[in-house]
């Protein structure tokens, strides 16, 4: 008789589609473990499935073990993870206080010593690239902002009026980059020059800030720190002075830091691209 192949390999082709098997069976068995759980209805839709599937993650069989190799330990998992939540919870919330703490004590010691009204001479000469994408971003964010503001005066302040959006064509050049952007006239939100000219000096803090500071986990922080120390303009009335321009800088910052590990990621990697072509290089 001939084989095809020899006896070692058809053994070993034996114990792989074994195993195989045995693999399905125990998939198919906690499949309808999984299933069982859904109650009278054993066909449940994809989401309850995935539901279902997450719970045994959650927590553990409420009946101890009888019988087996493992000893049985009265231990609710499910509360103790309820109470880790909660823990994460409370900690996240004291964060965001402090963090809005931190926001409003900025704007309550800086806000006499800048400006709002004056613009400086080089806001409206001709832009490079870094200005048009500050003026997008400073756009983006006056469209997240917006959600959070109640006050229709804000709203008209931190937005473009129609003089601004007249000096787009002769003075005022930075709004190209979102022209460019929007695929319908007016899509696209238009800050006005006073959030412009704030978010450009936070982005001119944040940068001098990541250049000069290393990567660690008090870098928000640090950059509020930072932002503290210098005049920023008020933006709004002397009453509420405070609201809006918090909001504005939690989120710029956040967006920023947001971007900044995937700029130094691509880095990394561009790095590590030249450091392996530098090795193939003298193997040759």
């Amino acid at each position: 008789m001939l084989l095809f192949a020899s006896r070692q390999t058809t053994e070993s082709l034996r114990v792989t589609l074994m195993s195989v098997l045995h693999a399905h069976v125990g998939f198919q068995r906690f499949f309808g473990v999984v299933r069982s759980f859904h109650g009278n209805d054993d066909h449940p839709t994809i989401v309850q499935f995935s539901q279902i599937y997450r719970l045994p993650s959650l927590f553990t069989p409420v009946k101890n073990a009888v019988e087996g190799n493992c000893s049985g330990q009265a231990d609710t998992a499910l509360m103790s993870l309820h109470e880790s939540l909660g823990e994460k919870a409370k900690a996240a919330a004291e964060i965001k206080r402090a963090v809005e703490a931190k926001l409003h004590k900025l704007f309550g010691i800086g806000a006499s010593e800048g400006n709002s009204d004056e613009l400086d001479e080089h806001d409206c000469e001709k832009p490079g690239t870094q200005e048009m994408v500050v003026y997008y971003l400073a756009g983006y964010t006056l469209k997240k902002v917006t959600n959070t503001v109640a006050r229709r005066q804000y709203l008209d302040i931190l937005t473009a009026d129609a003089e601004t959006l007249e000096m787009k064509g002769t003075y005022f050049s930075q709004a190209r980059l979102t022209e460019m952007r929007e695929f319908k006239s007016g899509c696209l939100h238009q800050p006005s020059l006073l959030l412009y000219i704030f978010i450009k000096k936070v982005e001119h803090i944040i940068r001098q800030t990541l250049d000069s500071h290393p990567v660690f986990g008090d870098l928000f922080w640090t950059i509020l720190e930072q932002l503290e120390e210098a005049a920023l303009p008020v933006v709004g009335c002397a009453v509420h002075f405070q609201e809006v321009p918090a909001e504005v800088i939690k989120f710029y910052v956040i967006m920023r830091l947001h971007f900044y590990p995937r700029k130094k990621n691509s880095e990394m990697l561009v790095s590590e691209r030249v450091q392996s072509a530098i090795k193939k290089a003298k193997l040759l």
